[in-house]
């Protein structure tokens, strides 16, 4: 198991390639050694939000609907580090004031080679070769 961290965000459909561009040039989101710029886009949907005061269109009182909006999601290594490099990407990439942005932790299964770096066998730790074996 490798501990990883899961990104989500909601963007108009439009932003997404901009948005995920920017975020694969701080993390290239490999799925072990074979395959980058992994990440999940989930079906348009119609996001629902009011601009209240201090919001760049102003306070309203009626409910906004926007058409298109998606849910992308990814994986990174759990380091802090990288996570604020990737938050500040999205943020400078999207076009929200505030984009909606969740981290969740989570616990990965996976191929040895998908694992790459120390893994616990029997009792002990081995470096991962990357190639589906332990050295």
């Amino acid at each position: 198991m490798k501990r990883l961290l899961i990104v989500d965000t909601y963007a108009p459909h439009e932003d997404v390639d901009r948005i995920m561009e920017q975020v694969c040039h701080v993390d290239p989101l490999a799925q072990g050694l074979k395959y980058d710029r992994n990440a999940y886009q989930y079906a348009k949907g119609t996001e629902r939000y009011r601009p209240r005061q201090g919001a760049a269109a102003g306070a309203e009182d009626d409910i906004r609907m926007r058409p298109g909006v998606v849910h992308v999601s990814f994986e990174l290594p759990d380091n802090q580090d990288v996570l604020a490099r990737v938050v500040e990407s999205i943020f400078q990439a999207h076009s929200y004031q505030e984009p909606v942005i969740r981290v969740h932790h989570i616990l990965a299964a996976g191929r040895v080679d998908w694992m790459v770096g120390a893994i616990q066998i029997g009792g002990g730790t081995r470096q991962a070769t990357g190639r589906g074996g332990e050295e």
